[in-house]
């Protein structure tokens, strides 16, 4: 195992090996935030905060437990001297760079837990007035701005000093985030005819890596209509789901057990803005 104390509360402990069962909590007085704790989404790494104010100690005591592994231990991280705890910038970002999807709401993300909300220094704006809007925090660094938006309009909200307030009492400065909502003629679309041999499967419609869309059938055919891509580049990626479980099984060597079968489509797919791409995959 791999621990790491970072400057300002930021902890990241890296495991050996992925777990279905793995949490940790602190011991020795130490309370852990249940919402500031962040596993990854095979469980073999964790990342979490604690509130340095309430922390003096040297070091701090951390109880791992994986149930899934047979595994159960107590570590001691060393907390760093002041001098070494160098101050890191409390920094929004947002999914609305390229404009807000269709559908979507406005997701404001953090890069420290947050631990107070003032949404009186929030003001959301649409041709310089004022409109009502939400807002829900959905995770420790994550937040929903939600409203009636309007396809093709531009917005601008504006974050007032003190409007988000992290774990360690840090503020932003004022930052203005703007951004167009989205309407039917910014997107590409997908019609999708698959010709497979019976069976059961997976269907994985990629970007730059990705998953965008995901989809199960079985039988010997398949038909999706994707209506709201962002243009660029897309992948088509199919797994013959043997065992009908929704996931690509990688096999198991000492039972002989071959991984799953994957097909990915000859070729790049490439979506444009307002066009239509009707596409024929047979295997």
């Amino acid at each position: 195992m791999e621990k790491k104390y970072t400057p300002q509360g930021k902890i990241n402990l890296t495991m050996n090996r992925s777990s279905d069962d793995l949490a940790i909590s602190g011991i020795n007085g130490l309370d852990l935030t249940p919402g500031w704790i962040n596993y990854s989404s095979k469980k073999d790494s964790i990342e979490f905060w604690i509130d340095t104010n309430d922390t003096k100690e040297k070091f701090i005591s951390i109880f791992i437990d994986d149930k899934s592994n047979g595994y159960a231990d107590t570590i001691k991280i060393t907390t760093p001297t002041p001098k070494k705890a160098q101050p890191s910038p409390f920094v929004i970002t947002n999914n609305a760079k390229k404009g807000l999807d269709n559908y979507s709401d406005l997701i404001l993300n953090f890069n420290k837990p947050l631990s107070k909300i003032d949404d009186s220094k929030l003001k959301l704006e649409l041709r310089e007035e004022e409109v009502p809007f939400n807002v829900t925090q959905n995770r420790s660094r994550e937040v929903m701005v939600s409203s009636e938006w309007i396809p093709g309009k531009k917005y601008v909200l504006t974050i007032c000093p003190n409007a988000f307030t992290n774990l360690l009492g840090e503020s932003t400065d004022t930052v203005k985030v703007s951004f167009k909502y989205k309407e039917e003629k910014d997107y590409g679309k997908l019609f999708l005819n698959m010709e497979v041999e019976k069976g059961d499967y997976i269907l994985q419609l990629l970007k730059d890596g990705n998953i965008v869309s995901q989809k199960t059938f079985e039988g010997d055919s398949f038909k999706h209509n994707y209506n709201q891509l962002a243009p660029g580049q897309y992948q088509l990626k199919l797994i013959y789901d043997e065992n009908n479980n929704n996931k690509w099984d990688t096999g198991i060597y000492l039972k002989h057990l071959q991984p799953e079968k994957v097909v990915f489509y000859d070729g790049e797919i490439s979506i444009r803005q307002g066009w239509d791409i009707n596409l024929t995959w047979k295997l």
